[in-house]
Formats: C-alpha cells, structure tokens, sequence
C-alpha cells in the first residue's frame, strides 16, 4: 500500500528528474540575469565615458601643469653656474664684498 510518506519507487524517480530538471533551468535563468546585469552595467559605464573623459582631462591639466614647473626648475638648475650656492649666490661675489 502506498501512502503519502511512502511514495511508490517511481514517483520519487520521477520527482527527482523534475528536480534536477529545475534546478538546471534555474542555474540557466541565473547564468542569463547575471549577464544581462554585466550588460546593464557596461551600458551605464558607456553612457557616463564622456564624465569620465571630462574626468580624466582634468587630472591631465594637474600632471601636465606638475610637469610644466618641473621642466622650468630643472632648467632653472641647468642654467645656472657651476660655482654658484644652492641659495641662488654666487660665491666669488661674496667674497668681494667681504
């Protein structure tokens, strides 16, 4: 006699299909909002790359504005003579003031 604890061999058999079934529609459903998601996500990034490139610009000015006064102290360095002190004076005018 079959009863609703004891079900018959084959109906669990079936079940379990139905089952296994399911749960691989279900990892497919997943798979495919997951995707779906990373889409949405790169369109949004796609829309905003024009913020990001006005973004970028502006961090551009700020290195090429460092490097401008980099460049201009380095020859500011290279210019100046040999024989003068790191405080911009020249040793042998010192001297003949002295």
């Amino acid at each position: 006699m079959t009863t609703p604890e004891n079900p018959r061999p084959e109906t669990e058999a079936q079940l379990e299909q139905v089952l296994r079934e399911t749960e691989a529609a279900v990892a497919d459903l997943r798979q495919e909002l997951d995707r779906i998601q990373s889409e949405r996500l790169q369109r949004a990034e796609v829309d905003r790359l024009e913020e990001h490139l006005a973004t970028a610009t502006v961090r551009w000015s700020v290195v090429k504005e460092f490097l401008k006064v980099m460049v201009q102290e380095l020859r500011g360095a290279q210019n100046s003579s040999p024989g003068q002190q790191s405080n911009g004076t020249d040793p042998k005018h010192d001297l003949e003031g002295a």
